[in-house]
Parts: C-alpha cells; structure tokens; sequence
C-alpha cells in the first residue's frame, strides 16, 4: 500500500494488473487474480521505490535513478 497520495493509476488488461504511482516515489502493482508472476519459479516484484512519476494528459511514465 501506498504511504501517501496515489499520482497516477492504470489497468493492464495484459497483466490483469492495477498499476499505481504514488507522492511516496513507490510504483505498485496489484494483481486482481492475486497470483504474482514468476520468473524461473521466483516471484516477480511487486513494489517498485524511488520512482518519480511524471503525469501528463495522455501519457504517464516513472524514472529512476537505478
């Protein structure tokens, strides 16, 4: 869960994924059959920090310093 305010949300119809970018610098992902993919039987992360995100009125993206 978010700490702070939630800036930008998106659905991936792909990922059946609830995608969230927040004021706290915390990218979420939240699946709504709430099981994570896995990649070579490790699941996949869902909480991605230190994301900036940056709105505009067609487009939202997230930057990183990593």
């Amino acid at each position: 869960m978010h700490e702070k305010n939630i800036h930008a949300m998106v659905y991936s119809e792909d990922l059946e994924c609830l995608i969230t970018g927040g004021e706290d610098c915390m990218i979420q992902l939240y699946y709504l059959n709430q099981v994570v993919p896995t990649y070579n039987d490790v699941p996949l992360p869902t909480c991605f920090k230190d994301h900036e995100v940056l709105c505009c009125w067609r487009a939202t993206a997230t930057v990183s310093i990593d």
